[in-house]
């Protein structure tokens, strides 16, 4: 299977950790671009199940034109293949490996970067912050940038779908009835 030959591919970036920097300056690395998707709910019972989403990998479903496929329940090292039905056109199946997966009591998130035959170079995260008031804060959050010359070429078209993506994600994650379609992000 797809997710089986993703095994034996390795990351197609250096920058390890790149959306933790991204994530504790605001700005995205030298090269890439930062977006990021956010809901502020409150209580222990929002938290509790966004965390078991993300503990589950259901952290895109129901959605007819993208999904994310963890090989298994997400945890470091596992293969994660995205799948994004591009411009109603064609689908991409691109292939990602979790980096780290943490489980807590205050916060919980999984982050995969993509390997070597992915369209783009970088990482992506869901995550989610319980604070001592009981606000919970959840984000889907990627830094990315065009891999090779067909990446970079197709980047401009890759960014609203990317954005779609991200805005679906966090909506599902927190609960909320609307999300994003493709459409409403397309350049004109």
């Amino acid at each position: 299977s797809f997710l089986d030959k993703c095994e034996d591919k390795h990351f197609n970036y250096a920058e390890s950790g790149c959306l933790e920097q991204g994530l504790v300056t605001g700005r995205a690395p030298l090269g890439y671009s930062l977006s990021r998707c956010e809901r502020v709910l409150s209580g222990r019972e929002a938290y509790a199940r966004i965390r078991a989403s993300i503990a589950d990998g259901d952290v895109i479903a129901d959605c007819p034109w993208a999904q994310v496929i963890f090989r298994d329940k997400p945890r470091e090292g596992i293969a994660v293949a995205t799948v994004v039905r591009c411009y109603g056109l064609l689908w991409c199946l691109n292939p990602c490996r979790v980096r780290m997966c943490e489980l807590g009591s205050t916060r919980s998130r999984v982050v995969y970067g993509t390997l070597d035959g992915h369209l783009l170079q970088g990482e992506e995260a869901y995550d989610v912050t319980i604070d001592n008031t009981g606000q919970v804060r959840v984000q889907v959050v990627s830094v990315a940038r065009g891999c090779g010359v067909l990446g970079t070429l197709a980047m401009p078209f890759i960014a609203p779908i990317r954005h779609a993506f991200l805005t679906t994600a966090v909506a599902q994650l927190a609960g909320a009835p609307e999300r994003a379609t493709q459409r409403q992000f397309s350049p004109r």
